[in-house]
């Protein structure tokens, strides 16, 4: 396993990071990545009384914060590199979520290298939750040259699928000179839906797949929390029920992706915008 994940919902902190250099020192480099991150943002947010005078100041502050963090985190990767020559070359993707507990409907991406984030638009509850263009949206920016090439309107994205050049990373944590990450808000409402991975499932499943396998879970889970009269269960029940049918559909992603062959780990955070997160990856 060469990923590696931190669920925190006390803080709202959620993060997957995966692993190259090898097996033995992509596990490790993932695994620093994740515990440096976590340690260092832990720290800042439940030991830090600072109030914000605006969304603006909030966000510029968190931005440095987030960057301080990734900079430890590399550099405590080429620190262990050093120290162990068999893990030379290691280095790891990272993807994590933050969102403020004093403002829900808000929440930040950060990532390196090409794991993703991606916003799933849950829509009016009682509303079609068929799939398609404008129902889910990659947040994060691809750091590989495929991408670079799209970006530059050298080949399509459609072409950058298969492209060779799909998994050659331009940034990555373990890098001995700087490196570029992308860090941005984001305003969610009610009912989306936030889902983290690795690069083992977009391989595998293509963006409108996904969200159709999301959507398919707030059915499931409409099912679930209705009553014949309408009336909505308690609320306990629909936190706990919900989160069951989170888990459910993160195993759906994995077994799809797995059965159209799936060559890597496979890693899926899912949130959504009622205070439930989910995990489930496989070895």
């Amino acid at each position: 396993m060469e990923d590696s994940t931190h669920l925190d919902e006390t803080i709202g902190l959620f993060i997957v990071a995966d692993g190259m250099g090898g097996h033995k020192g992509g596990e490790v480099a993932s695994k620093i990545a994740v515990d440096e991150v976590s340690k260092f943002l832990k720290a800042k947010f439940l030991c830090s009384a600072t109030t914000f005078r605006s969304t603006e100041q909030q966000e510029k502050t968190l931005k440095k914060i987030f960057k301080i963090a990734l900079k430890i985190a590399n550099e405590k990767i080429l620190d262990e590199a050093k120290r162990k020559p068999n893990l030379r070359g290691m280095g790891t993707t990272i993807v994590f979520s933050f969102i403020p507990k004093d403002n829900t409907n808000t929440f930040y991406i950060a990532n390196v290298g090409d794991s993703r984030a991606y916003l799933i638009n849950g829509g009016n509850q009682e509303g079609a939750v068929e799939e398609g263009p404008g129902r889910i949206k990659q947040l994060t920016e691809d750091h590989s040259m495929a991408a670079d090439m799209v970006r530059k309107h050298y080949i399509s994205e459609e072409q950058a699928k298969t492209s060779p050049y799909k998994h050659m990373l331009t940034q990555h944590l373990g890098r001995s000179f700087n490196f570029t990450s992308y860090i941005k808000r984001f305003e969610w409402k009610e009912g989306d839906y936030l889902l983290l991975c690795s690069d083992g499932l977009t391989d595998m499943l293509d963006d409108n797949e996904i969200c159709y396998k999301v959507l398919e879970y707030q059915r499931e889970d409409k099912k679930i929390i209705g009553r014949e009269n309408k009336e909505v269960i308690s609320r306990e029940e629909d936190y706990y029920g919900s989160k069951y049918l989170l888990d459910n559909v993160c195993k759906v992603l994995i077994q799809k992706a797995n059965e159209k062959g799936g060559r890597d780990n496979i890693t899926v955070i899912l949130i959504q915008n009622k205070a439930i997160a989910s995990l489930l990856r496989n070895g």
